[in-house]
């Protein structure tokens, strides 16, 4: 993958699906996927609002399509056409940092857009749909503690109560007809080629703007930071596990780390980088305590593999320059 050292994820049933469909196609994990599904899958369709002009700078795919998820009448043309047998949703907006005064279109790009791939996936006999969606679901609990995927969604902010929506009617697919859906919570994801703010690609841009990045205190804000190959390894590993047991599962890393420890293992590396402390408690990921991920271990055998010191090292040195 490009975001890191090659590929790793073993896809043993990769000839099962002659067509993968990747939404969110030009997005930070789309693009990866596309790239690793490639080189293992006979035939990969990407699909996004837009792409670059120049072809070396896009998805690796065997087609390219310009597309609106609410657009309905596409999406069903798309499948149509193409004998989609699988499907990689990454599509929609992204994070509570995106169109965070307009609740109206980030409920209509991901909720509504959704449901219309996952009613064509339904109606045209997709065998997998494998549903990005975002631990932003689980919100505040009134305790801090362990979370696994039977806690109660809390979300009420307008980019958490889309993912749950989203995961509802997901769920309800996969109850109410035979489209095998499998929604992945995903942590925090970083790495190089992240186009929206996160704390580590404020401290990188640090040293290049002398503005420094403002973290949160050591005492506050635990994160599960997960790189953006392992991610795209979980996507993997579910493509590649003939059945799942359960809906949706947790993905992470089992390393909890404060912004404080993260700036200072990032100062480690560059020392231009500058950051200041904010002592104002802060959630980023949601008032909740570390993320329970044995059911990923246990089900379709995903570890994450990047740990937070190899995953700064790999941001800042991408190609493995010095």
């Amino acid at each position: 993958m490009s975001g890191g050292n090659g590929s790793r994820a073993h896809l043993p049933h990769a000839q099962h699906y002659q067509t993968v469909l990747v939404t969110g196609a030009n997005g930070f994990v789309g693009r990866l996927v596309c790239e690793q599904l490639r080189s293992a899958y006979g035939r990969v369709v990407a699909l996004d609002r837009a792409f670059a002009v120049s072809d070396s700078s896009g998805p690796h795919a065997d087609r390219r399509v310009v597309a609106d998820l609410t657009d309905r009448a596409m999406i069903e043309a798309l499948f149509e056409d193409e004998k989609i047998t699988a499907v990689v949703h990454c599509g929609g907006i992204s994070g509570p940092m995106l169109a965070r005064d307009d609740p109206a279109l980030v409920h209509r790009v991901n909720v509504v857009g959704t449901l219309n791939m996952l009613d064509c996936a339904s109606r045209h006999h997709v065998q997998r749909f494998v549903h990005a969606s975002s631990i932003a679901v689980y919100g505040d609990h009134p305790a801090i503690a362990a979370i696994d995927e039977s806690a109660a969604l809390l979300a009420v902010d307008p980019y958490g109560t889309s993912k749950i929506a989203s995961e509802l009617i997901a769920r309800s697919y996969r109850a109410c007809s035979t489209l095998d859906v499998v929604a992945l919570r995903f942590g925090s994801i970083y790495g190089p080629g992240r186009r929206t703010e996160c704390v580590v690609g404020a401290l990188y841009a640090s040293m290049l703007t002398g503005q420094p990045a403002v973290v949160s205190a050591a005492s506050t804000n635990p994160r599960q930071l997960i790189y953006v190959d392992d991610c795209v390894d979980a996507i993997i590993a579910v493509l590649a596990t003939p059945w799942l047991p359960r809906f949706a599962y947790n993905i992470a890393t089992s390393r909890i780390v404060s912004e404080a420890a993260v700036a200072a293992l990032a100062t480690a590396i560059d020392a231009r980088v500058k950051y200041r402390i904010d002592t104002a408690e802060q959630f980023s990921e949601g008032r909740i305590g570390p993320l329970c991920i044995d059911a990923a271990q246990r089900d379709f055998g995903f570890v994450a593999q990047v740990d937070i010191v190899e995953g700064l090292t790999r941001y800042w040195h991408p190609r493995g320059d010095s």
